[in-house]
């Protein structure tokens, strides 16, 4: 089949708009991707996905991403991570798809989508959006633009689109009640790349070896943007606490973020125990694996990561909050959940899993089946073909 992809923002990262078009392309479908000509705004841009991404600003016209045809068009305005953009309708009638999916539900890309949809296109929306993200930027403004959504555009995406995806049971609830979209949507959660995210026993060594972590150490590892709404200060909290009755514990921070935090987050660790602290900046995709081999635990504090897919195929238990959202990921026994924000509890939970090695290559090995059953990208890719 034809799909088209309509994005607000693309870039070359592990995302799911990108694993999605790679899936359904591995599957034998025709894929395009319409965007903008700018990458997502992350917070703290340039000292974060910059280092990896480069400029923010892309080139207009067309490209090609791992057999992936992009078109981008020029941005013309932007407003809370939405990008407005024109030349859909063109785009449409020159590619004429039997599927658009488009990437987000209460946005401008989703109205011109819905409108200019040919009668025999059927049109998905996909949809991330997380009720804690409601709560960041700007109240006043943002509940204007839902406002204004609701009462003039609400309506015809939900008559036009045949279905709304959400990556979460959380994100159901902001779809309908946020956007006031009236049809239920259905829960496709993530998924990962479970042939590039595997263990490797050779790629554990290298990487203690040159990191010069003994390799009998307890690695824990924690990946992405080095911000606050990630919780990485809880983490270094915990591992100080730690520090003090193990010697042998090790942090490896694959990431990066902006310079104040991460000096917020060093300080927190005695001088004479920073060299325990690996902070290795933000690694290509194809690197990810060997770091995730080399850890024996993966941690995130706070926010929900793509990231944690990742880890659990290469067979590592996770530690999350108790408030996370999707449950898909850590439903074969392969992940222990902390009282959110409660850093003896985490610094618990942690030691709980160094002191009971068979306990964490089991789960580590629960994980791995579980995305071999039902997390991978083509699996995901498939049920939204169906």
């Amino acid at each position: 089949m034809k799909i088209l992809y309509l994005c607000n923002y693309f870039q070359p990262m592990n995302y799911g708009e990108n694993e999605i078009s790679q899936s359904l392309i591995k599957l034998g479908h025709s894929v395009v991707i319409v965007t903008g000509n700018r990458y997502f705004p992350f917070p703290n841009y340039s000292d974060t996905v910059g280092k990896i991404l480069g400029s923010r600003i892309q080139p207009v016209g067309k490209s090609t991403v791992k057999g992936v045809t992009i078109l981008r068009e020029k941005v013309i305005a932007e407003f809370a991570a939405r990008a407005l953009f024109f030349g859909i309708q063109k785009n449409i009638s020159d590619f004429n798809p039997d599927i658009i999916l488009v990437s987000g539900t209460c946005t401008p890309v989703a109205v011109q989508a819905a409108y200019f949809k040919p009668q025999r296109t059927r049109l998905i929306c996909v949809d991330s959006h997380l009720p804690s993200e409601l709560k960041q930027g700007n109240q006043l403004l943002k509940s204007l633009f839902y406002f204004i959504f609701r009462t003039f555009f609400a309506s015809l995406v939900s008559q036009r689109t045949d279905k709304f995806i959400a990556v979460q049971e959380a994100t159901s609830e902001v779809i309908q009640e946020t956007y006031g979209i009236a049809k239920l949507p259905v829960v496709i959660s993530h998924g990962t790349d479970m042939d590039l995210f595997k263990y490797s026993q050779s790629e554990r060594k290298k990487v203690r070896k040159k990191l010069r972590i003994p390799q009998n150490a307890f690695v824990i590892i924690t990946t992405g943007k080095i911000i606050p709404a990630k919780g990485v200060d809880l983490l270094f909290e915990a591992v100080k606490l730690l520090l003090k009755v193990h010697s042998d514990i090790y942090l490896l921070v694959v990431g990066d973020g902006p310079i104040e935090y991460k000096k917020k987050c060093l300080r927190v660790i005695p001088v004479l125990k920073r060299l325990k602290i690996h902070m290795v900046g933000f690694q290509l995709q194809k690197s990810l694996p060997k770091f995730y081999s080399s850890a024996d635990i993966a941690v995130w504090p706070l926010q929900e990561s793509l990231a944690m897919n990742d880890a659990i195929s290469c067979g590592i238990p996770v530690i999350a909050n108790d408030n996370i959202g999707v449950k898909e990921r850590f439903s074969n026994g392969n992940a222990l959940l902390y009282k959110q924000g409660n850093v003896i509890d985490l610094v618990e939970k942690i030691e709980y899993l160094y002191e009971d090695r068979d306990l964490r290559m089991k789960m580590g090995k629960r994980g791995r089946a579980l995305v071999e059953r039902k997390m991978s990208w083509k699996r995901k890719a498939k049920k939204y073909i169906q």
